[in-house]
């Protein structure tokens, strides 16, 4: 077909070069010496030169345009790739095929899980059929041609085409017909339409005479041969009406001798209302899928998968990390995959993230610094496996919580877990046990999370990268973290180098600052940092030449997504110091840091490390205040038995010392309005609500 085009190219231009010969001859006289240069030899060895040179380019571009789409092609795992996966499983069915000699319909139903590999499954048997030439064979995938009109026409179609290629005398023949008489597909297509017959043609056959005469022609067209027709994606359909369709073409089709249809489906899946007996009255048989032995997921996983991601990891490496074991649970990271559908995904979605940061001409060598394989490897398998918890870690509020949440593993229990099920146990399971399985499958999947952490440094740049799938010039590898600690001033370069690149993107002065987003990275790093005098000295290179209100921000940032009690107590103290909170321009930024604090604090830890801070200064009362106000503490029983608990409990202190007297506090009234109460009256809300407490548990028990 190139080469054919390249023909059609030359002869366009050859049919231009004799017009144009042509038109110089009329106007000669206009231009005499260019007409002597078309003429001459010259003119036709270089007309003969850009021709050659034309197509070696247009040669070459294709060469490299073929070269890139097979490198593309070869690296992700697609139907090809499935197709000789289960290039042995076929053969069992392909010789029942062979078998049926017979003239007479035959329906099979290729019985499979999702994910178990009916569609490589089949499209492998559809290349096994055509390689064999013995019979031949029609694949429809039934979902994507929508209904039952679309899926007749199809079928139409490629009988027709099939009666072509083996007679166009018999073609002809059947289409002349067709002009006075409609045929068997006709009367169908108008049955679904109609939901009714109704045969008004002057010529016309009874729908028996339709079905014959087809049957006829097909047993004359195909002779020794039989047409084998594939139904794939079955259990795509969510209607009970378009898988009943389906089962009635399939019925339809059994007046021809000559076909023999494969339906794959999954039985579990079916809408309900269809029962399995249904299925039997459909099916002559019904054949299951060989299951992927474990063995044989294992081998793709650790040759296949290591190949493929050969340009990012070494096979040995990649292979070290499928079988790291956790010891909590005593399983592998390779034990989570159940079926290749799983691992295909897996594999192209790890793939797919290294190969786009790998483009990145910025940190094309290293970017495998900025965010470690094994983290990339583990989020794509929670992903296939549980995409609920998945979906839960990547919230923003929630996924570090998750990370350095101590896991507790749910009462054992007999059942098998799901994941090891093959799907007809999993539905055995009632409602009660199934909320068993799915803590037990949450835990184990948080294990993994808690042994991700363990092992990967500066994990919330990891987890940075992969969400926004790119590296940023504020980043840093491990070998940078280790010369900041060693030697504070390279975070300050860091700083300048960045302000620098600022300056020269021209960024707008509303933009986050890269050096906010470097400040914040490397905070989230000392979460992990154990030395105490690093963190310390880090800290202090920060913020020392800061002033207050960009160091609030700072931490108000930090605790708005995750952080460490340790190291957030060391940012208290350095920026909350005594300094700091006796010179009076402070103020409005101090007040308003507390104002967050206590609003947004919902485990009341940062509340106690403010208290320790502020506790004896000027702002002692403000923040009491504060607390009241923001924690919607009223008069309520239950709102102040929580304050009793918060100042008891978190604070420390006890309430009769905490409240002054004759000092006026706000508290929420009845109807949701702020009011003034003393100090004293506070006190006594709280003392006969506790004793009222007290009292009733003393009762209970």
């Amino acid at each position: 077909m190139f080469f054919k085009n390249i023909l059609k190219f030359t002869s366009i231009l050859t049919i231009l070069f004799l017009i144009t010969c042509l038109l110089f001859s009329i106007i000669k006289p206009i231009g005499k010496e260019i007409i002597d240069f078309i003429d001459s030899t010259k003119f036709i060895i270089l007309f003969i030169l850009i021709l050659c040179t034309i197509s070696y380019i247009l040669c070459k571009c294709r060469d490299n345009l073929d070269k890139t789409n097979t490198l593309k092609k070869n690296k992700l795992f697609d139907d090809e790739t499935d197709k000789e996966f289960n290039a042995d499983k076929v053969v069992g069915l392909k010789n029942i095929i062979n078998s049926h000699e017979g003239n007479k319909f035959f329906s099979l139903a290729l019985i499979g899980d999702w994910g178990s590999g009916k569609s490589s499954f089949l499209r492998k048997l559809e290349d096994k059929i055509n390689d064999e030439k013995k019979d031949i064979v029609i694949y429809l995938n039934v979902w994507e041609l929508e209904n039952i009109q679309n899926i007749l026409q199809e079928i139409e179609k490629e009988f027709d085409d099939i009666i072509l290629k083996f007679s166009k005398k018999e073609w002809i023949i059947y289409h002349l017909k067709g002009i006075l008489v409609r045929n068997y597909f006709s009367i169908l297509s108008k049955y679904f339409v109609e939901n009714s017959i109704n045969i008004n043609l002057p010529f016309s056959n009874t729908i028996k005479d339709s079905k014959d005469e087809y049957n006829s022609l097909l047993k004359r067209v195909l002779q020794d041969k039989k047409i084998v027709l594939i139904l794939d994606e079955l259990d795509r359909l969510e209607s009970k009406a378009d898988v009943v369709d389906i089962f009635k073409v399939i019925r339809y089709l059994t007046s021809f001798d000559k076909v023999f249809t494969i339906t794959g489906l999954d039985i579990n899946k079916l809408p309900e209302g269809i029962e399995l007996d249904y299925t039997h009255k459909i099916f002559n048989s019904k054949y299951a899928i060989p299951k992927t032995t474990r063995a044989e997921l294992l081998n793709f996983l650790r040759e296949k998968g290591s190949e493929q991601q050969s340009d990012f990891i070494k096979e040995e490496e990649f292979n070290e990390i499928l079988n790291t074991n956790i010891g909590s649970i005593d399983l592998c990271l390779i034990d989570f995959i159940t079926n290749y559908r799983e691992a295909k995904s897996i594999l192209n979605d790890t793939y797919i993230f290294c190969n786009s940061l790998n483009d990145n001409s910025k940190f094309k060598d290293n970017w495998n610094k900025f965010i470690d394989f094994e983290f990339i490897l583990v989020l794509n398998i929670l992903k296939s496996v549980n995409l609920e918890l998945y979906l839960k870690f990547m919230n923003e509020n929630e996924r570090m919580q998750l990370l350095i949440m101590n896991s507790q593993k749910p009462s054992q229990f007999n059942e098998p877990l799901a994941k090891y099920d093959n799907g007809e146990k999993k539905s055995t399971l009632s409602e009660k046990e199934k909320k068993k399985v799915d803590d037990f499958l949450e835990y184990e999947l948080t294990a993994i999370l808690n042994n991700l952490k363990s092992r990967i440094e500066n994990l919330s740049q990891n987890l940075y990268v992969y969400t926004h799938q790119n590296i940023y010039d504020y980043m840093f590898t491990e070998d940078e973290y280790n010369k900041f600690v060693e030697d504070t001033g390279s975070i300050k370069e860091k700083i300048k180098s960045l302000n620098n690149i600022q300056i020269s993107h021209d960024y707008k002065p509303n933009d986050n600052k890269l050096e906010d987003n470097f400040i914040i990275l490397l905070i989230q790093r000392l979460y992990d940092e154990e030395d105490k005098s690093n963190r310390l000295k880090v800290i202090e290179t920060i913020f020392e030449d800061k002033d207050i209100k960009y160091s609030l921000e700072i931490l108000i940032v930090l605790i708005e997504s995750y952080y460490t009690l340790n190291v957030m107590e060391e940012l208290f103290k350095f920026n909350l110091n005594k300094n700091s909170l006796s010179d009076e321009n402070n103020k409005p930024y101090i007040d308003s840091f507390m104002i967050k604090i206590i609003s947004r604090d919902k485990t009341n830890a940062l509340i106690k490390l403010l208290f320790n801070q502020i506790k004896g200064t000027s702002y002692e009362e403000n923040f009491k205040n504060d607390l009241l106000r923001f924690k919607y503490i009223s008069e309520n029983k239950d709102k102040l038995i929580e304050l009793h608990n918060i100042i008891n409990t978190i604070l420390g202190e006890g309430y009769n010392q905490f409240f002054k007297d004759e000092e006026e506090y706000y508290i929420w009234g009845k109807q949701n309005e702020l009011k003034y109460k003393f100090g004293k009256d506070i006190k006594k809300m709280i003392n006969e609500n506790t004793k009222l407490q007290e009292e009733f548990k003393s009762t209970k028990n």
